[in-house]
């Protein structure tokens, strides 16, 4: 090593390093009809269909390799249309948040 201070993992983690915006998002074939097979299925007028989209960036592109659906939330529509509230999420739903913020995985 070079003379100094030793480089720990967490010194290098905890630099605050500019990424380049992503610019292209690619996707796995298989990924792509689990997306639409799970649209497909749950997609109507008052249902809201969301997933965890597994992969990595590298550099300026997106690489998602698998996908995992969410239970399906219905919306309750208000007297105006631009209103939504989305129902509470499923135990399922908050205990996946919470294992993935326990890895330190975005959920959002």
């Amino acid at each position: 090593m070079a003379s100094g201070a030793p480089i720990s993992f967490a010194s290098i983690a905890q630099k605050d390093q500019k990424k380049p915006p992503l610019r292209v998002v690619q996707l796995e074939g298989q990924t792509l009809l689990k997306i639409a097979k799970h649209c497909k299925e749950n997609a109507n007028i008052n249902t809201v269909v969301t997933g965890q989209l597994l992969g990595l960036d590298v550099g300026q592109t997106l690489e998602v390799t698998d996908c995992f659906p969410f239970p399906v939330s219905t919306l309750s529509c208000s007297t105006s249309p631009a209103t939504h509230l989305i129902s509470s999420p499923s135990p399922a739903a908050v205990d996946l948040s919470a294992w993935l913020s326990f890895v330190s995985v975005s959920h959002h």
